[in-house]
């Protein structure tokens, strides 16, 4: 059986094969863009039996290793009172005055009684009970997507939005064209980079087949930032994993776009263990005048820094706060870096944006302005990039700036340029 299969399928690419020497001419397959748009969770799942259990040895173990805090003390104190007052032994109207009206046990009492009468808010919403697979409050512990009907050929299936790609159009371009055509301008959602994270290619139906034999799908991800699909007549639902499977009733379309997710799962994990311990490296030990880390603990992908100005430069004295995006396949590509205070300078942008070679993605540089050693690699660290600025501020590169202004005034006007640099600095200082 398994050499009949291969026996045919070796058949089918050699027909295939000698079409294209005949014609001389490769298939064709249109292209599309597909946007998957992802609703993180809103709430952690709960925790299961041995989760539960680790966390309260976890909790052990610091309660065990840690101090008393005041209110421990406080507690402890008021005991003592209250013993030496059960025996008689405060006969000082001093002592007694110093009774508190309210101890550390009935604060303690109080805050139990609140907390016993505090109700959390329902993890299951009206709208998981109705199964309203339109609305984005529900399934908050787990990620949704959105996927809508096509209507392909003669059969009407679900898909994530998807369109073909117009020539002049990047596929990056085309994908945002879709979030807005079909989903309305209310919807914000942020993209992940310019590339897709993956792609599905399947065939026409012969019948249909004219100039292309098929479709090639590249999908672009997306995060739900806010808003919601705004046509109505639209037929869109939020879905997680587990009904994508059944919505989606291609396999291969399922299976190709499955892959892709998990394939970004894996290279988030990776991403994450990186960023980890490189904020422990820089907390342990941090470059003189360099402060960074996560925005939140949440999101380990965005971070903020806040670097001082070089001494013995015009920047010196400044405290320039900044921005820090990391991709999900961070190290293989660099994060993104821009200033959130107002900048001046020949390779910052005027939105802020850093343009040095080190951010740049790796490989050779396609204006050959740069060496590939000198541009982003994965030896590379968030320790490199704040050090390489803190260079920049100091050293400008006028061969290749980002602001022509400030470029032209740095090289012809330095003095200027100088009293510029002096007034940022004032301002971040708040003078």
């Amino acid at each position: 059986m398994l050499k009949k299969i291969i026996q045919n399928s070796l058949i089918i690419q050699s027909r295939r094969l000698a079409t294209v020497a005949r014609t001389g001419t490769k298939e064709k397959y249109d292209l599309y863009a597909g946007v998957l748009i992802e609703r993180l969770p809103i709430v952690s799942k709960k925790f299961n039996d041995i989760e539960n259990e680790v966390i309260q040895m976890f909790q052990k173990i610091e309660f065990e290793n840690s101090l008393k805090n005041d209110h421990e003390i406080r507690k402890e104190k008021d005991a003592r009172k209250q013993k030496l007052l059960k025996a008689g032994k405060l006969d000082n109207e001093g002592e007694q005055d110093s009774i508190v009206l309210q101890t550390a046990q009935d604060f303690e009492d109080a805050g139990h009684d609140e907390l016993a009468k505090f109700e959390c808010a329902p993890r299951e919403t009206e709208d998981d009970k109705k199964n309203n697979t339109k609305s984005l409050n529900r399934k908050l512990d787990d990620t949704l997507m959105l996927v809508c009907n096509h209507q392909l050929g003669k059969e009407n299936v679900t898909l994530l939005p998807q369109d073909k790609w117009i020539e002049g159009e990047t596929l990056r371009q085309t994908a945002e064209r879709i979030v807005k055509d079909k989903c309305g301008t209310d919807l914000k959602v942020h993209f992940y980079g310019n590339a897709p994270i993956g792609f599905y290619k399947y065939k026409y139906p012969l019948s249909e087949r004219k100039e292309s034999v098929g479709a090639k799908v590249f999908f672009f991800r997306a995060i739900y930032n806010s808003g919601d699909v705004a046509d109505q007549k639209l037929k869109y639902e939020w879905v997680n994993d587990d009904e994508l499977k059944s919505k989606i009733k291609s396999n291969s379309y399922y299976e190709s776009l499955n892959y892709h997710r998990s394939r970004l799962k894996i290279m988030a994990g990776q991403a994450l263990r990186r960023l980890m311990a490189e904020y422990k490296q820089l907390t342990l030990n941090a470059p003189d005048g360099i402060i960074a880390g996560p925005i939140s603990e949440e999101n380990f992908f965005e971070w903020e820094a806040l670097i001082s100005g070089p001494v013995d430069t015009v920047f010196e004295g400044g405290l320039f706060p900044a921005k820090l995006v990391f991709p999900t396949d961070y190290p293989l590509n660099p994060p993104k870096m821009s200033f959130l205070c107002e900048m001046f300078h020949p390779n910052i942008f005027p939105d802020g944006r850093v343009c040095i070679s080190i951010l740049h993605s790796p490989g050779d540089d396609p204006l050959g302005y740069e060496s590939s050693a000198e541009r982003w690699s994965p030896v590379q660290s968030v320790e490199k990039i704040l050090l390489s600025v803190v260079s920049m501020l100091a050293e400008p590169n006028n061969e290749s700036p980002a602001n022509v202004d400030a470029s032209k005034m740095y090289r012809e006007n330095r003095d200027e340029f100088n009293r510029m640099a002096q007034r940022l600095v004032r301002k971040t200082l708040g003078l």
